[in-house]
């Protein structure tokens, strides 16, 4: 064991001598710069990584920070060189930039892009285990042969036998018949001559043919910078790539240009990059029992970048080592060359001595100018130019580049209507051409259909782009988010008003939704959206889709009301108003300021639609025709003593006689007299009067809390007075009369509806309500010849807590009287109210008397019961 520990260090000892004493030659490495202390710190790390430390009294390994040993129930492959050792073999768990390699972090750091350093990936694909077991395939003649090879031989002519024959141990090759032939050490073309040779001695005309059936397998060392340094048993016929493949490939911290074969104190220099980039056939080493193949550390590198078929980090070659520079056609070369043919610039990034980074462009591919070590280039390439040639792309069949000579106008180029995707807006198209005089984008507009129906034509340029858009993209390029709008309505007033308020109208279902990511509308960008907008003509009205329609070209009347659906059921096409704001559109596609609003009126019965050409900015507004129906929307309710209550729509003018009437009238039980009438706006009034008298109310308690005088039970009862008015849910009654009868000889009794009126005819009783302060509230027979006091006697009477010179009489239509007149004549269905006395609640500071706020409790909770019984 002590035995192979020195030789173990005798090997290292030497892979570090050897890579130093290169780097005394004269190379630079950035990585082991002074200037660059963090590099060639972690460079040392790397370099490190199999060094010999104790744990457990046992010889081991220790690794450097960042790496990771296998775990102890984890298979993997040990070297047997290794195992020799006890060794574990060390796993990047880095991720990230902590897993790139120094000279990557450094090239890194500079260009700010990661770089790969070019050729260590490629032993990633081989199987080493594949190879050991090689069969014996394709051997050239200049095999050397070795004891242990197997030679077949095949004699043709006087003698005509086959057979196997092995080199035995002397290197001697027995064939009876014939002198024994050292083999060992010949060609497998030098071993056939010998044996024919040999063979003419003893037999004429005969002659041997001779193949290999097993290639002897020998023993190497494989030292340095490797992932798995140690001895093993390979094929004699393994090329470079399985040696390495065996040991896992090379670290990134190695050189893939000066590797080494050492055999009896000569060495052989290795270029991995005739392979991989040459393309030439991966070089067959010579190997014998004890070659040592060592990689040594890493040497000088360049970077490249850009526009280049391979970017990354390339090793430069041994040969240059002592002027190591290359010319920018080779360093091209490494990176497989420039992408594109066309006018390229290259930019070169220099590391002076004194530290400083010099960025200069170079002249040309052919320049003299040499590539140093540390040096980056970029190539960068112009914007292609097109010539003779127009682009096409959106909603059409036929998209990409179109010869000029071929399509020299819009006609040519779109064709007809069939290369149109069906998806596609057919009112504006747009051409983007470059104008070299004032070095700007200039957008030309046109209307797709006007041109396939040759009402309209444009002469096309080189290099000229021709937009055709999908209806959803233009859509979406039309409506922007929520957080936008208000801030555009401030900007442009009325048009991006109009295009937030009619958002959802125009193909509701297309419409792109708030969340969507405008990014995502990659044929449309900010300067063509807002050039689209500036075409935009805004339909407002009776159709089936108002909203915000660009406009090019010759685009008629008729052609935007079709495709906003139509003229709706409820719109009159006799009255269309056509407002012209700003611009009218000249014969160029561009814009010209009118100076003054123009507005028309339309009537498409007198004046063809489709001749009448419409301007961007343009505002069509449909009006409605005049209908009896007041709207859509109106409705009114009635319920209760009808032959068909329900919800019906309301006509302009219509009165409760006739609402009565479109119910079927009456019923025989049906009491008019009782009818309760619910108005809206009654009820939006008495609502806020309820939250208006329960915040003065509160207040009040609030300040009667202060007032020791005051009893706990009359808070308790304000309180709940409160609550009662926050629930309450206002009925907005109006006394109407609702006999027909009495309606059609009264016509100005005869009340006219509204939208959200609601009626409910009662059902015939002959009783009577006692409420509020009486000892039993009840419902009572009515009788005629009973009187308001004679109901109340029958309730029990009145309480202690009554005020009776405010008693009153509530009729059945929702009127009320106070019961201090004589003569009140109760009718059926009334309600005779007693309210509480109010003198002990003086402390209430409220502007209004609260017995009137009782009273108001009191009937609107009685109106509510009225209608709730019935139901």
């Amino acid at each position: 064991m002590r035995i192979l520990l020195f030789v173990f260090t005798l090997l290292i000892g030497f892979s570090s001598a050897f890579a130093d004493g290169n780097r005394a030659q004269g190379s630079y490495d950035p990585t082991i710069s002074p200037r660059n202390n963090f590099l060639y710190q972690q460079h040392r790390e790397v370099q490190s990584a199999y060094v010999f430390g104790e744990e457990g009294g046992g010889n081991t390994l220790a690794y450097p920070s960042g790496y990771g040993l296998a775990d102890e129930d984890e298979e993997f492959d040990t070297p047997p060189y290794i195992k020799r050792f006890g060794g574990k073999k060390r796993r990047d768990v880095s991720e990230g930039i902590a897993a790139l390699s120094p000279i990557e972090r450094y090239y890194q750091m500079r260009t700010k892009e990661p770089l790969e350093q070019y050729g260590y990936d490629v032993f990633e694909r081989y199987e080493p285990r594949s190879y050991l077991s090689r069969p014996v395939i394709g051997v050239h003649g200049d095999y050397v042969l070795g004891i242990g090879d197997k030679i077949v031989v095949t004699f043709l002519g006087e003698r005509t036998d086959r057979d196997v024959y092995a080199v035995d141990q002397d290197g001697l090759v027995v064939v009876p018949e014939i002198e024994p032939i050292m083999a060992a050490g010949l060609s497998v073309k030098d071993f056939k001559e010998s044996l024919n040779g040999a063979l003419g001695v003893s037999y004429h005309d005969t002659k041997a043919f001779v193949s290999l059936e097993r290639i002897k397998n020998i023993n190497i060392s494989i030292i340095g910078e490797v992932n798995r340094p140690g001895r093993y048993d390979i094929s004699a016929n393994a090329n470079v790539f399985d040696i390495f493949a065996l040991a896992k490939g090379i670290e990134k911290t190695g050189s893939l240009r000066r590797i080494k074969r050492i055999r009896s104190g000569e060495s052989q220099v290795i270029d991995l990059y005739e392979s991989l980039i040459a393309g030439k056939a991966a070089p067959n080493l010579d190997l014998r029992d004890g070659d040592r193949i060592i990689v040594p550390s890493l040497g000088p590198t360049i970077a490249l970048t850009g526009e280049v078929s391979r970017p990354g980090i390339y090793e430069l070659s041994d040969e240059l080592l002592s002027e190591p520079k290359v010319s920018i056609e080779e360093a091209m070369d490494y990176a497989g060359g420039i992408l594109t043919k066309g006018q390229n610039r290259i930019i070169r990034s220099s590391v002076h001595k004194d530290g400083t980074e010099k960025i200069a462009r170079l002249p040309s591919m052919d320049s003299d100018i040499l590539i140093g070590e540390g040096d980056v280039l970029r190539v960068e390439r112009y914007v292609l130019t097109q010539r003779d040639g127009v682009s096409l792309k959106g909603a059409v069949r036929n998209e990409g580049l179109h010869s000029l000579d071929e399509t020299p106008d819009l006609a040519r180029l779109l064709g007809n209507k069939a290369m149109f995707n069906h998806d596609i807006y057919p009112f504006l198209g747009v051409v983007r051409r470059f104008d070299p005089k004032t070095l700007s984008q200039r957008l030309i507009a046109f209307s797709p259909k006007a041109v396939v129906e040759g009402a309209e034509n444009h002469k096309l340029q080189s290099a000229d782009e021709v937009i055709l858009f999908p209806k959803d993209k233009l859509i979406e390029s039309l409506y922007p988010k929520q957080e936008e709008i208000k801030k555009k309505e401030k900007k442009k007033g009325w048009f991006y008003a109009a295009l937030s308020r009619n958002k959802g109208d125009m193909h509701r279902d297309d419409a792109k939704s708030d969340d969507d990511d405008p990014s995502e509308n990659t044929l449309i960008d900010e300067t063509l959206a807002g050039f689209i907008k500036e075409y935009a003509v805004s339909v407002k009205g009776a159709v089936l889709h108002a909203g915000i329609y660009p406009i090019a070209g010759q685009t008629s009347l008729e052609d935007v009301i079709s495709y906003a659906g139509g003229i709706g059921i409820e719109g009159d096409p006799t009255r269309i108003e056509v407002t012209n704001l700003l611009s009218k559109q000249l014969e160029d596609g561009s814009l010209e300021p009118i100076g003054k609003a123009k507005r028309i009126w339309v009537n498409l019965d007198e004046v063809d639609a489709a001749q009448l050409y419409l301007n961007p900015k343009d505002t069509i507004r449909v009006h409605e025709a005049f209908a009896d129906l007041a709207a859509a929307d109106n409705s009114v309710q009635i319920t209760g003593e009808v032959l068909y209550p329900g919800y019906y729509d309301l006509a302009r003018g219509e009165s409760l006689l006739d609402l009565i009437h479109r119910a079927g009238g009456l019923t025989e039980d049906a009491y008019p007299a009782g009818a309760i009438f619910s108005r809206e706006t009654e009820r939006r009034r008495e609502a806020q009067e309820f939250k208006n008298q329960a915040l003065e109310i509160e207040r009040s308690i609030a300040a009667a809390l202060e007032d020791e005088d005051v009893k706990r039970d009359q808070i308790a009862f304000l309180k709940s007075t409160v609550d009662k008015l926050q629930e309450l849910k206002p009925t907005g009654r109006i006394t109407v009369e609702a006999d027909p009868s009495v309606l059609r000889s009264r016509p100005a009794q005869d009340i006219l509806l509204e939208s959200g009126d609601q009626i409910y005819i009662p059902k015939r009783a002959i009783t009577v309500r006692v409420r509020g302060e009486v000892l039993s509230p009840a419902v009572l027979q009515f009788k005629d010849d009973k009187s308001a006091r004679d109901y109340i006697l029958e309730a029990g009477g009145y309480t202690a807590n009554a005020d009776k010179r405010r008693a009153y009489v509530i009729f059945p239509d929702g009127s009320a009287h106070p019961l201090g007149r004589s003569g009140v004549q109760i009718p059926p269905m009334s309600t005779i109210y007693v309210p509480r006395d109010a003198k002990p609640f003086d402390f209430i500071q409220t502007t209004r008397d609260f017995t009137q706020i009782l009273t108001n409790l009191a009937i609107t909770g009685i109106f509510i019961d009225d209608i709730s019984d019935d139901d």
